[in-house]
Order: structure tokens, then C-alpha cells, then sequence
């Protein structure tokens, strides 16, 4: 079987203000000197929801007290620590940063930024699903704007990966990879395409990078 690119894949890098109680958006407004990487989010089904976060900048490890008192945050856990950042898990019961964004089976790519009271995402999906989301933010989320994106026909926009990458990238993404829950795991995946399981994962991480550092260095406004 040869994979097939996406007939027309979006790279879409959005700025996203934060809803209003979530606990992360007072934090990074109080702390403009911080930049704040989101490595995981993920919701239980008690309305809690865990994060692990990494706080850059100097003098991040003496945060824990500071956060653990803002409205709704459970618990606070020190991870790891350094001279110029620290990791931090928290447990919260406030506004998610997502949103609804799983009902439309869409995610941003981890890790992403926030800053000064505003999330940077960069979504991979198709046209249709980037419209879909645009349109939905623009009803639930004022002053949300896109940043920068790439399209084209055919894996055009993605001229920065080998036509083998392009064949990867195109399968997993048909496939539903990148949907929120995925259609195919992993295993499922380098299965199909003859892989390891460890080789497709190196793969795949070697795409992403491309893919968002080429749309970190791009400037393309949303028509």
C-alpha cells in the first residue's frame, strides 16, 4: 500500500486568549517576565484536569506556593527545577484551557506556549477541520486570531519534509492519527507501513519538528 497525501492539509498557528477563571490565565498575566510551556493537559472525569507545565525564566522554582493559592487549584506538585526553569504538575478545577476543542476531535500540538494571558497553538488537520475550528473559536473565544498558515494541494505546504516523510505524515494523517481520540494507534500504524514501532515514532517526531518550525518562521494570513 502507498500512502497518500492529504488532498488539502493545514498548518494553522492561532493566538488564543484564555477564558476568563482559568487559573493559568491570572498567573501568566501577574508574571509577563515567564513564559509557560504546557507539556501534557489532560481532563478526568471528576472536572479536575492535570498539568504538567514548565515555567521559564529565573526564579521559578519558589512558585509553588504562589500558584497553589489561586481559585481552584488542588494540587501542586514540584517536578524538576533548574536555574532558568521549573517544571510543575498542577491539579485544577478551573476553566479548561482547551475548551471544547475534543468534541470537533481536534488538538494543538504539545508543547505549546502561554503567554501574558494568551495560549500560542499550532493545529495540523485538514481545511475543513481548520475552518470548523476558526469558526468555533471566533463564536466562544474573542480576540482570537490566526497567526500564520499553510496549505496547498497535495503536500505542497510541507516542501520542507522528503517525499518519504510527505508518504508518513500523509498516511497518519488520512488515517486519523492526529484526531481527538486517534483512529489508529501507533502500533496500528507501523504495522501498515512495514515499520517499527520505534522507527515510526522517531519518524514522526522528525516531521512535527519540521512542520512546526517552518510554521514558527512563517507569516501567511488566514483568507
Amino acid at each position: 500500500m502507498t500512502p497518500e497525501a492529504p488532498p488539502s492539509t493545514m498548518i494553522c498557528r492561532l493566538k488564543v486568549p484564555l477564558p476568563e477563571g482559568a487559573w493559568m490565565r491570572e498567573f501568566s498575566v501577574a508574571h509577563p517576565e515567564f513564559t509557560v510551556e504546557i507539556l501534557s493537559h489532560v481532563s478526568s472525569g471528576r472536572q479536575e484536569t492535570t498539568v504538567d507545565l514548565r515555567v521559564l525564566g529565573e526564579g521559578t522554582g519558589s512558585l509553588g506556593p504562589e500558584i497553589s493559592g489561586y481559585t481552584g487549584v488542588r494540587e501542586v506538585e514540584l517536578v524538576e527545577t533548574g536555574p532558568s526553569a521549573t517544571e510543575y504538575r498542577v491539579v485544577h478545577s478551573t476553566a479548561n484551557l482547551l475548551g471544547g476543542l475534543a468534541k470537533l476531535h481536534l488538538m494543538p500540538r504539545l508543547p505549546f506556549l502561554i503567554r501574558e494571558g494568551q495560549a500560542t497553538w499550532v493545529v495540523v488537520a485538514s481545511e475543513t477541520k481548520i475552518r470548523t475550528l476558526y469558526g468555533h473559536l471566533r463564536e466562544t473565544t474573542p480576540g482570537v486570531t490566526i497567526e500564520s498558515l499553510r496549505h496547498g494541494g497535495q503536500g505542497a505546504e510541507l516542501s520542507m519534509l522528503t517525499r518519504r516523510q510527505r508518504e508518513i505524515f500523509g498516511y497518519a494523517m488520512s488515517n486519523g492519527y492526529y484526531e481527538v481520540p486517534r483512529r489508529v494507534s501507533l502500533t496500528e500504524l507501523a504495522e501498515t507501513l512495514g515499520l517499527a514501532k520505534s522507527t515510526l515514532s522517531e519518524s514522526l517526531a522528525t516531521i512535527e519538528r519540521k512542520i512546526l518550525k517552518d510554521v514558527m518562521e512563517t507569516s501567511t494570513r488566514f483568507q
